[in-house]
Order: C-alpha cells, then structure tokens, then sequence
C-alpha cells in the first residue's frame, strides 16, 4: 500500500550529512529527491549518446581487452596482483569513451587517481565513516576519516577539471 499509494513519500533516499558533504547532493548514489531524478534521466541519456548498448562501447571493451591481455602475458605465468590493472583498465575504457585517449597501466596520475578512489571506498565502509554516517553528532570523534575522504575527493575532482578543461581546449 505504501509504495502504490505513496510511491513519492517513500521514492526518496536517506539524508547523510557526511555523504551530502562529500558529493555536495550530486551524482547517482547519494543524491536525493528531484535531483536525483534529474541526475538519473541526465546520465542514461548521456550514456545512450555515448554508446552505451551500441557496438561503440563494445570496440572499446574489446580494445582495452587486447592491452590487459598483454600486460598479463608480460607476466609470464608469475603471479601477480591483478586488483590495480582490472581498475585501471575499466578507468582506461570510461577514458576512452570520454575523451578518446587511455592511461598506461603504470601511469602515476592514474594510479594516484585510482588509489585515492580505493582509499574512499574503503573510508566510506569503515567502522568509523559508518558510526558517521549513522550518527552525525558523533563525527568529531573521526576528524581524520573525514578529511581523509575530503581530501581524496578533491584530488579526484580536481583530476577531472584539469583533464575536462585540456580536452575543450583541443576541440
């Protein structure tokens, strides 16, 4: 009855105060109420224009397929950590459909980008970013968490500004 009767009461997502801080109400994760709903019919259009479901995406997944497979090769039967290169090569593919280039596997920005983002994802599900999220009045116990993940969204928007602002200037 909720949902049929109410669906707009209960369509909406919960308020963090540590998940608002970090991404300002933006994006699809966190946002909530009429901009979620814009954010969400703005990225499947923008997906659908850059190929998302279409052959275009697919050349791409291919392409950055024939890289990884290399750099596997290189290793000669030896193991090793695979967890960067998967990440970097789904980075590499994003890139690719954004701004038509890729990363080398070993390039530092893309490492520092790629670790920043894994330190957040492992910030935001750590005991102390939790009892943040969940209580709010207690974040001045876990200062540090939160600059931590602050810190690393900068960097990462920071990343992505530069890198937005030097593709407009070659269009």
């Amino acid at each position: 009855e909720a949902l049929v009767d109410q669906a707009e009461a209960f369509a909406g997502r919960p308020f963090f105060p540590l998940l608002e801080e970090l991404t300002k109400g933006y994006g699809l994760i966190y946002a909530h109420g009429e901009n979620w709903r814009v954010m969400r019919r703005f990225t499947i259009t923008t997906l659908r224009d850059y190929g998302v479901g279409r052959k275009t995406i697919e050349d791409r997944i291919i392409e950055e397929c024939g890289f990884l497979i290399k750099k596997f090769e290189s290793y000669e039967g030896k193991p090793f950590e695979n967890t960067k290169i998967m990440n970097a090569a789904v980075a590499n593919i994003i890139v690719s459909i954004l701004l038509a280039k890729r990363f080398e596997y070993e390039d530092t920005i893309l490492l520092r980008l790629l670790s920043s983002v894994d330190e957040n994802a492992q910030l935001l599900g750590s005991p102390s970013a939790l009892l943040i999220i969940l209580f709010p009045a207690l974040g001045f116990l876990f200062g540090s968490t939160s600059k931590t993940i602050m810190k690393n969204r900068d960097e990462i928007y920071s990343f992505i500004q530069a890198t937005f602002i030097e593709h407009l200037k070659k269009l």
